[in-house]
Order: C-alpha cells, then sequence, then structure tokens
C-alpha cells in the first residue's frame, strides 16, 4: 500500500509499504480522510524526540473498517470509524490523576506507530481495548469525523480557560484552530468572541463561524483595541508579538492560553511580569484532550452542532503529499488541508 513515510526531519517518501494486518485485539482502517496537521509539518520539518523513524506521519482520520483481529468485539468490516490520536497508558500519576492528557506513556500515531497518512492504519490493541473506536452515525461525512482529534484539543482549552456565558473570550490566529475556538467559545456560550488575524476571507468565515468582531492586524491595533478587556485569550499562532497583544489585552484575573507548540530553540520569549503579578492574570498553556473531552467533541460533531467542513479549503490525494505541504505553507490561501488515500 501507499504511505507517507518520514525517515528523518526533511526526507518524506510517498512509497509502498506492507498492508498492515491486524493482530490479535487489531483492527485495520482504510483510511477515507485523514487531517494534516500543524504538527505534521513541524515534525517533518524538524522532526521529533517521540517519532519512532521510520514512520508514516498523520493521526487525525476517519474511514471504513477493513479488518479485525482475533477477539475483537463491538467492531466489524464495514464500520465508519474514528479513532482517537492517542491511546493513553491509564497507569501514570496523570492518567490516575485524572489528567490523561498529560499522559508520560502514550502510545500516538504518526509518532511511535504508524499513523493515518496512508491507505490503511493499524489500530492496537490498546486503543480497541479501552474503546476508542468511535462508531461514525450514517449521514455524519467521515472528513467532519476525521476533525474529532484538533476540536478535542479546542475543547479542552475552552474548557480549562473556563469560557462560560458572561465571558469575554479573543482568540489571536485566523488558522482552523483559531476558528474552532471561535465556534466552541460561542457553544459554551461566550458573550464576546473577537477573532483576532491578518486575512479578511478568515476573518469572514470567523464571522460565519460566531465571531461577534474581528480585528485585522494590518488595519487596526488589537492591544490598543481591546487593552485590558478579554477574561480568556487563547493564542494559537505564538510569537514575541502574539504573546504580548494576548497580555495586554487580558483583564485582570483574566487567562492567557498558550495552544500551539514550537520547535525546540524558536519558543523562548519575554513577557511583562508586572501584567501577571498586579492583574493577577493565569498565564497558561493547553495540551491535547482527555477521553472525556474527545467523546464530547465527536459528539459535537456528529450531532451537526459544529460544522467544520467549511474550514476544508483544499483536498489532495496521496500521491500529491508534498503539493499539500506547499498548500499548507501558504497562509493566505489556505485553511484545513484533507488528504484523501
Amino acid at each position: 500500500m501507499k504511505a507517507a513515510v518520514l525517515h528523518r526531519p526533511g526526507d518524506l517518501r510517498v512509497e509502498d509499504i506492507p498492508y498492515p494486518e491486524p493482530g490479535p485485539g487489531e483492527v485495520t482502517v482504510k483510511v477515507e480522510a485523514s487531517g494534516l496537521c500543524p504538527t505534521d509539518i513541524k515534525t517533518y520539518m524538524y522532526g521529533s524526540s517521540a517519532a519512532k523513524l521510520p514512520v508514516v506521519l498523520g493521526h487525525e482520520f476517519a474511514g471504513v473498517v477493513e479488518e479485525v483481529g482475533e477477539g475483537v468485539e463491538g467492531v466489524a468490516p464495514g464500520d465508519r470509524v474514528n479513532v482517537p490520536a492517542d491511546a493513553y497508558c491509564g497507569k501514570c500519576r496523570f492518567c490516575r490523576a485524572g489528567r490523561e492528557n498529560l499522559c508520560e506513556n502514550p502510545i500516538t500515531f504518526g509518532f511511535q506507530i504508524d499513523g493515518s497518512h496512508a491507505e490503511y492504519v493499524r489500530v492496537p490493541r490498546r486503543f480497541v481495548e479501552r474503546g476508542l473506536v468511535f462508531r461514525v452515525p450514517d449521514g455524519v461525512p467521515l472528513e467532519a469525523a476525521a476533525m474529532t482529534e484538533p476540536l478535542a484539543c479546542v475543547l479542552h482549552d475552552v474548557e480549562l480557560a473556563g469560557v462560560r456565558p458572561g465571558k469575554r473570550v479573543a482568540v489571536i490566529g485566523d488558522g482552523p484552530m483559531g476558528l474552532k475556538h471561535v465556534a466552541l467559545s460561542r457553544i459554551y456560550g461566550a458573550d464576546e468572541v473577537v477573532l483576532i488575524g491578518l486575512t479578511d476571507w478568515k476573518l469572514r468565515l470567523g464571522e460565519e463561524m460566531g465571531a461577534t468582531r474581528v480585528v485585522n492586524v494590518q488595519e487596526e491595533d488589537p492591544a490598543r483595541a481591546l487593552a485590558g478587556a478579554m477574561d480568556a485569550v487563547f493564542v494559537t499562532v505564538v510569537n514575541q508579538q502574539t504573546l504580548s497583544t494576548a497580555m495586554s489585552i487580558a483583564s485582570k484575573t483574566g487567562v492567557v492560553s498558550i495552544f500551539a507548540g514550537l520547535p525546540k530553540g524558536a519558543s523562548t520569549f519575554t513577557i511583562d511580569t508586572n501584567l501577571i503579578h498586579y492583574g493577577e492574570l493565569v498565564l497558561t498553556g493547553s495540551s491535547n484532550y482527555t477521553y472525556r473531552e474527545y467523546e464530547k467533541a465527536f459528539s459535537l460533531i456528529a450531532s451537526g452542532r459544529v460544522n467544520l467542513l467549511r474550514l476544508i479549503s483544499h483536498r489532495f490525494p496521496l500521491a500529491e503529499f508534498h503539493e499539500a505541504i506547499k498548500a499548507w505553507q501558504d497562509k493566505s490561501s489556505s485553511m484545513k488541508i484533507m488528504i484523501k488515500p
């Protein structure tokens, strides 16, 4: 079968690899939609200490069960399914404390095991035993189901920041993760949701998804327009400027959440600690999701309460994976990119 295999940073090849036969307790899925994630790009360009190379990239996917291994119950060939990116260990101190999103020994598609940028993907026993093969209802597009994992990550962030009715929220970054923050902040009842970005068509899409106000930083300074006004600020694009803006627009007792990870050596910035001290700001990060949050995100997609298909700007066959990367790098014209094996 064909798969996008990362051999070392900068060396990714679409090549033939063996079909992943399911072992006992395992499931093999024919991939119908696989989302291109910024983590894929970062791993491709810079590598990752978590990645066991060579490895097939990809962890946001949905498809149809092709085969099930011996002893598998509740999952059958022909089932339309979605599977989370991670199988947490359930044993480490964070899992035992209910913070499984910070698991110390996860199994993750595209890192420890081959991922979904391939014609087929094998789902290991740990996923199956923990009930992590979600059946996608008829009528729900598999492309939408494939975006459950990033939506779950955003849902974790929104809950961590305490978004609820009466709150004023700002989202910095008009990419797909930023717009998911907009949609969920509105679902969680925020009175105001301000989207801050660079691109007019993306900002207009943000309004369609629930933003009550948009700020194009090329035309308006958000630090001046929103100074000290926002109860929660989500930073989905992290650099010195966006971090400084976030700190300046957060209200006293507000929350600033750093959502995006950066390559090693490019993640150190300066902040005004007086804003934290005198304003009692909370500066935090948000990473991954718990299974409770994943199930909630899956339900939001399955019920149609959130429409993520409008975020898809490009679809590429697996053979054109490098073209998909080029499209992703053109931020003026791309949003969510789907790989169609």
